[in-house]
């Protein structure tokens, strides 16, 4: 017998199978599949993530190129390679 305790923790995972298995026979494989990537809280966030990625990947390319000027500017340096 289940508890109710682990039906309240389970509860939005079966809700979540269910919905898919709904889609599924309603519509398509396909069109599930695309409903259920369209709300996956992980793939929302990555989503929501991007632009703070890019502004973190372009922070990088600055850091990286202000140290190669620096390097490459510096005398001795290009001696020493």
């Amino acid at each position: 017998m289940i508890e109710d305790k682990e039906w309240a923790r389970d509860r939005p995972w079966i809700e979540d199978r269910l919905r898919d298995e709904l889609f599924i026979t309603a519509f398509s494989k396909e069109e599930s599949e695309q409903f259920a990537l369209q709300h996956d809280p992980e793939v929302l966030k990555a989503v929501d993530s991007l632009p703070a990625s890019k502004a973190l990947l372009q922070k990088a390319k600055e850091v990286v190129a202000s140290k190669t000027a620096k390097k490459s500017s510096t005398p001795g340096v290009a001696e020493a390679r």
